[in-house]
Formats: structure tokens, C-alpha cells, sequence
């Protein structure tokens, strides 16, 4: 299979009638090729990362009709790779791989998705997509980031009216209780039965540093405090603390039972 001749004037038939699919093994193969011809024409693309799409294979998503369009690498966190054949760019598709894995990762329940922006040609796409662009010079080496919030708002049901405060804390706060939170969720609850429904999802992500297990959480209900500690504690996910496929912690109810 040849993908240099994706998405020419003949195949825009083949534009609508795109689909996203797990790859095969012979889709894996024409990736392969795609790679190594773009880097000998142009010196760029992902064929330098060609051990860790082989690697992803279970991973490994393919845009396609006859031939492929696009691919992208599914981590934990966001797509690890994704690029679309050089052939078939401007036209949306890029955009709709996005869509489609977005909507994966909200169905997977995760809070937040991260992306490189590489090349750092792609940050204006990524803006664009709705990610907030930072730089992440975490490991020593400046680096272009995104990150999106997949906001989650519940109906509410129906209860007593209850307000509540929570915020999410480097882990320095831990012993330092003068640091300032670098998340906080406020409002109106409704209690019923010990447990409180929030109106969205409250996360705990914090910009260029992601997620960590001893990020610190408090709870107020009512005014009252009912917990701070770690986020990893058995005690923080009897409160409603949870940790999602991403890593990331959230918390959809409090569980207030106890006061």
C-alpha cells in the first residue's frame, strides 16, 4: 500500500466516507513506509519515534477508507503521537482525528488530556483544538505543552442545598500550610442521604506539573472541615476522592456521611 497517493484529486469520494479503526498489522506496515519516504523527502515526521509507534501497536489508531489518512499512538494521557499524511493536511482531518480521541478519553471518564506540542509548528492547531499551551521546562529542557480539561457538569437532583469548598494544594502543603491552592471549586451541593452532588467535576491538575499522588485535597461542607490530607489516601477516597485512567484525581460527590 502506498500512502503517498492518499487524498489526492481522485480519492475526495474517500474523504467523507472516512473511519477511525484500531490498526492492523498491514496498516502498521504502510505507516512504516509513509515515514521513511517523508523523512527522505523532507528530513520530517515520526520516523525517528518509529520504535515507539511499533511498541504502541495495541495502541495504534489509524484514520482511513482505502488507505490511511492519519494515525495516532493512545497513551494514558493523551495521544502520544498523531500526524496526518502530509497529503491530506488542510482539510479538516487533523481536527477530526482530535474530535474522535477527545471524545474517547471523556467516555474512558478522564479529567484532562495532555499533548507535545511537536513540531512546535502544531501549537496554533492545538490552540485552536481548545488546549491551553504552557511551557513545560520540568526536565531541564524547554518544551512546548498543552493540556484540555474535559469539563463534566451533573444535573442535579433534588435535595438540601448545601455549600462547599475544595481545593487542591502542591504537595508542599502538606507541612506548609501557608501555600496557596492551585485549584478551587466552590459552590452549591445538593445533599441527600450523606452524600453531596456537585454541580462539575472538581480536578486535580495543575498546569506544567500534571498529576502527583501527594498532591494535598481540603473538603469544606458547610463551612466545616471534613478533610485534608494527601490525595492518595484510603481517607481522601472515602470523602470521594477518586483517581482516573489518566492519572489524574477528582471528586463528582462528597461523601459527608460522617458529619
Amino acid at each position: 500500500m502506498m500512502a503517498t497517493s492518499c487524498c489526492s484529486a481522485s480519492t475526495s469520494k474517500s474523504l467523507i466516507m472516512l473511519r477511525i479503526k484500531q490498526a492492523s498489522p498491514e496498516d502498521l506496515q504502510a505507516i512504516k513506509q509513509w515515514l521513511e519516504q517523508e523523512r527522505q523527502e523532507s528530513g520530517e515526521g515520526f520516523s525517528c519515534n518509529w520504535g515507539v509507534i511499533e511498541k504502541s501497536f495495541d495502541d495504534l489508531w489509524v484514520m482511513n477508507d482505502e488507505e490511511i489518512v492519519g494515525f495516532l499512538v493512545k497513551g494514558p494521557c493523551g495521544p502520544d503521537i498523531l500526524e496526518i499524511h502530509p497529503g491530506c493536511r488542510g482539510r479538516g482531518n487533523g481536527r477530526k482525528l482530535v474530535e474522535w480521541v477527545i471524545d474517547q478519553y471523556y467516555m474512558d471518564g478522564c479529567s484532562v488530556i495532555e499533548v507535545q506540542c511537536s513540531p512546535e509548528t502544531s501549537e496554533p492547531f492545538w490552540r485552536k483544538m481548545g488546549f491551553v499551551i504552557y511551557d513545560n521546562r520540568q526536565s531541564g529542557m524547554p518544551r512546548r505543552c498543552g493540556y484540555k480539561l474535559l469539563e463534566r457538569k451533573f444535573d442535579m437532583p433534588q435535595g438540601e442545598t448545601v455549600p462547599f469548598r475544595i481545593c487542591f494544594y502542591p504537595r508542599e502543603a502538606d507541612w506548609d500550610q501557608s501555600i496557596p491552592a492551585f485549584a478551587v471549586y466552590e459552590g452549591n451541593g445538593i445533599a441527600e442521604r450523606g452524600v453531596i452532588s456537585l454541580p462539575q467535576r472538581a480536578v486535580c491538575y495543575r498546569e506544567g506539573y500534571g498529576s502527583c499522588m501527594d498532591y494535598v485535597v481540603s473538603i469544606e461542607v458547610n463551612g466545616k472541615m471534613i478533610f485534608r490530607d494527601k490525595v492518595k489516601r484510603d481517607e481522601a477516597k472515602a470523602c470521594g476522592v477518586y483517581r482516573g485512567k489518566d492519572y489524574v484525581y477528582y471528586i463528582d460527590k462528597i461523601n459527608a456521611s460522617s458529619i
